[in-house]
This record gives structure tokens, C-alpha cells and sequence, in this order.
């Protein structure tokens, strides 16, 4: 029975000991639920060392502040721990339910791996999936917590697709069969190629393991694969001019009542910067540089943390490329809306009862840009549902004449700074994209006027045309 698990949260609890002194340590809790059925709440001690002040008590400055020796002290520490304890109690979840399974299947007491050539393409391959580690601190070599996901989503295409067969009668036709059927049913080429690289994986490690022959692997999954799914090429929506007249003045108004919603700043932030929606989410005020203290002077955003879905849950991870990690220059808007911002969070979390004294009045580092006065992001599917309606009553369309999605916010960026002359490759990195080429395909609809005034500069500095005699 598949069990659900809550994001969770800490808190810091503080007893007085027999000696008198006040003595506090952080307690991780969670909420866990079998399927559909009721929410039970389980808690754990974190073993942390909180700093102690010479009569033997903890301050609020103390607890929130990790060092270098001591980095799972204080509330980042706290929730670092909380991570790798809910991640552990998925695993331990997993080898329980494939235990039952192979018990059912008459394996008996066998162990996680007890599969060989005779087992079938499902068996195998679950098995693999359900032996692979997941990233944590302690284990930087895992694969993250969404691969894994991806992963287990992926294999239930591959008991009824491959039914009966064996790995040792795998063939390629078998697999382009498997294919075709996921085609028909309507899944996304994004979707095939995720199962097929699953596929792939778990058959090198069976070359690894001894249970499948070098060449029937070379043979199943060629160098070059032949009818692979092509996922559609893109087709952004940017907004159109009156629509995008119209945003603007929404912004303006709710930046003149001096109170923006978290939402509105979400908004505007991804239309000044291209940022995707899981950037936007999860930027913390520590990865932004107003004091152009960095390798800008106009200051910047570094785009270093987003929220990527973990089942019903969103982690907090890395980039996924090496382009996707980069500094975002500010410019007089940005800087503007920034400001605005933590002052305005700041004003929230007073109100709330924060106290902010050691802070110099600001939120705290690791507090999210747009998130809550607690610190907690603006949940991802909050933010699609919310700007689906936004854009619904407000009628915001784009050049497609569709009604614009969040992530045309991202195109509307992208667009406009190509019409007003700004060099592909500085877009790119701007976006993120791994390639320039990627942002060419994407944006070919933009490049006409960028072309048109390239050949108006070209004319007559290659040809140059003299005066007749």
C-alpha cells in the first residue's frame, strides 16, 4: 500500500533540565497517510548542536545560524535533516512493497535484487529502479529524488507493454512494439523517451551484472535509435501588445496600493527576467545581490535553487544543467521591484510577530522572494492555478491567439528583447539554455525584424558603391 507524506516542518522546542537551565533542540514532524486514508503525524528529535551562551542558554540568532564546523546546527540544519529523514522513510517504503511483491510471487525472503535473465523486462527493471539511491548529503552520488520518480512512473508502461517477456528475449522489434502502444495511447514523446532511457539503464547494468550479453544489448538499443518519438517543437504564445499594454497596467495598479500580492511580484518577475516558474519559486533573498556586491555593480539574481516535483511534494534542487546555474544582471526595474519586495515581506513578517532585529529589518537569507512571511515557497500549482484565472478574467492572449499560460511570461521576455535588438547569445544565457541553437528554434517567429535591421547595417559596408565619372 503506497503511503503519502507531507513536506513537513521543524520547530524548535526549548525544557528546562533538573539543573534549572533552559536547554532547546529541533524536532522534525511529518504527516503520513496510507493512500486515501486519514493523516497520522510522526515526529523525530534531530540531533543538532545548537550554540550556548556562557550561563548554558540558546538565542534565536544561535539557533538560526549554521557554521562551518557545525553545519546541522540551527533551522537550515533542522530542515536539511527533516529532507533526509522523509527521503529515508520513502526508500524503507519502497523495499518493504517490493519485498511484499516478490513474497507474493513466491520469492520468498529473497533479496531486493533477486532477479536474473528468466525474470520478465518488468520485474527486472523494477528491480532495478527500487535499488537506486537517492541524492542526500550523505550520499552525493545518488540520483535525485525526481529521476527517481520519473523512474517509477516510468516502469508502469512496461508490465502490460512487454507482458510476459523475458530479458533474455528481449529484442528490438519488442521495443519498438512497446513504443508504437505508448504512442497510440496518446503519451507525450517527452514521456516515451523517459521510459525508453529507464529501459536502457537498467539493461547496462543487467551487461554490468551478467545477465544480459554485450551484444544483445548493442543490438536492442543501437547507437543511433531508429523511430524515436520526436516531442513537438515548441510553440510559444508570448502575449500580444494589447494584452501586454493590459498586464502592465494591472502591475501599476497594484504596485501603486503599495502592497503587491505575492503573486503580482511572481508576475512581474518573470516577465522582467525570462525566469522559469520553478526559478521564480524558489529564489531566496540570499541569491540576490541589491548591493552589487558581486561580479555586477547594478547588482543581480543567481539563479541556483528550483522547485521540482517530487510525486504530490516539491523538492528544492540544483539547476538541472550547467547553463541553468547563472547570474541575471539587475536593471533599474528589477532592482525596483526587489526593494519593493523586502520591504514589503518584511513589513508581513512583523506584523505576524517576527522579530527581525537580528536581521537589520530585512527577512532572513534562506526566506523565499516570493513566499510567505513563515519563509515557505508560493507553491508551483498554486501559481498556475492562479495565473490561469488571472489570465481568464483579464482576457490575456498572445500572438497564437491563445490565452497565455505562466510560462509565456517566459517567451514574452524572450521575444522582446530579441525585437529590440538585444544578441541572441546574450538571451540565451539570460534563459539558461544549454545552446544558443536552442533559443533560435525557439524564437525563429522573432528573428525577421532582428534580421532585417542586420542587413540594413550591412548596407553598403561590403559593397561599397562610387560615384560615376
Amino acid at each position: 500500500m503506497a503511503k503519502r507524506y507531507s513536506e513537513g516542518t521543524v520547530r524548535y522546542r526549548v525544557r528546562r533540565g533538573k539543573d534549572g537551565v533552559e536547554r532547546g533542540h529541533w524536532e522534525a514532524l511529518l504527516k503520513v497517510s496510507d493512500d486515501d486514508g486519514p493523516w497520522k503525524s510522526k515526529s523525530k528529535a534531530i540531533k543538532n548542536y545548537p550554540k550556548q551562551t556562557a550561563d548554558g542558554r540558546t538565542t534565536r540568532t544561535e539557533i538560526l545560524s549554521p557554521t562551518k564546523s557545525r553545519p546541522n546546527q540551527g533551522r537550515e540544519g533542522a530542515l536539511a535533516a527533516l529532507a533526509e529523514w522523509r527521503e529515508q522513510l520513502m526508500v524503507d517504503d519502497e523495499v518493504a512493497e517490493r519485498k511484499a511483491r516478490q513474497a507474493e510471487l513466491g520469492a520468498g525472503d529473497a533479496t531486493i535484487l533477486s532477479v536474473t535473465p528468466d525474470s520478465t523486462v518488468y520485474e527486472y527493471v523494477d528491480a532495478f529502479v527500487s535499488s537506486r539511491k537517492i541524492k542526500s548529503a550523505n550520499n552525493p552520488a545518488g540520483i535525485a529524488r525526481s529521476t527517481y520518480d520519473g523512474y517509477r512512473y516510468a516502469i508502469r508502461s512496461m508490465d502490460r507493454g512487454f507482458g510476459g517477456t523475458r530479458l533474455r528475449d528481449l529484442t528490438p522489434a519488442r521495443i519498438l512494439a512497446w513504443q508504437k502502444s505508448l504512442e497510440r495511447q496518446g503519451k507525450a514523446g517527452a514521456t516515451i523517451n523517459r521510459a525508453y532511457w529507464c529501459l536502457k539503464n537498467a539493461c547496462e547494468y543487467a551487461v554490468q551484472n551478467g545477465d544480459m550479453d554485450a551484444e544483445q544489448f548493442a543490438l536492442c538499443f543501437p547507437r543511433k535509435r531508429v523511430d524515436a518519438p520526436k516531442s513537438a517543437n515548441p510553440d510559444p504564445n508570448p502575449l500580444d501588445d494589447s494584452s501586454l499594454d493590459l498586464l502592465n497596467l494591472l502591475i501599476d495598479r497594484a504596485n501603486a496600493g503599495g502592497d503587491p500580492s505575492a503573486f503580482m511580484v511572481c508576475v512581474e518577475l518573470a516577465l522582467l527576467t525570462g525566469m522559469r516558474q520553478s526559478e521564480v519559486c524558489g529564489l531566496r533573498w540570499r541569491d540576490v545581490d541589491l548591493e552589487g556586491s558581486g561580479q555586477y555593480p547594478t547588482g543581480s539574481i543567481h539563479v541556483c535553487n528550483v522547485l521540482s516535483r517530487s510525486g504530490s511534494e516539491f523538492v528544492q534542487k540544483e539547476p538541472k544543467t550547467k547553463a541553468g546555474n547563472r547570474f541575471i544582471p539587475l536593471n533599474a526595474d528589477l532592482r525596483g521591484l526587489l526593494l519593493a519586495r523586502r520591504e514589503q515581506q518584511a513589513r508581513e513578517m512583523a506584523e505576524a510577530g517576527a522579530d527581525l532585529s537580528d536581521t537589520g529589518g530585512r527577512p532572513p537569507l534562506d526566506y523565499h522572494v516570493c513566499g510567505n512571511a513563515n519563509g515557505g515557497f508560493f507553491n508551483p500549482t498554486v501559481l498556475s492555478r492562479s495565473w490561469r484565472s488571472f489570465a481568464q478574467g483579464n482576457d490575456l492572449r498572445g500572438i497564437k491567439g491563445r490565452r497565455v499560460v505562466f510560462h509565456d511570461l517566459r517567451h514574452t521576455f524572450a521575444t522582446r528583447a530579441i525585437h529590440e535588438g538585444v544578441d541572441v547569445e546574450v538571451v540565451s544565457k539570460i534563459l539558461g539554455h544549454a545552446k544558443v541553437s536552442i533559443t533560435v528554434d525557439i524564437y525563429a517567429d522573432a528573428m525577421p525584424d532582428a534580421k532585417k535591421r542586420g542587413m540594413e547595417a550591412m548596407n553598403g559596408v561590403v559593397r561599397r558603391h562610387e560615384a560615376h565619372l
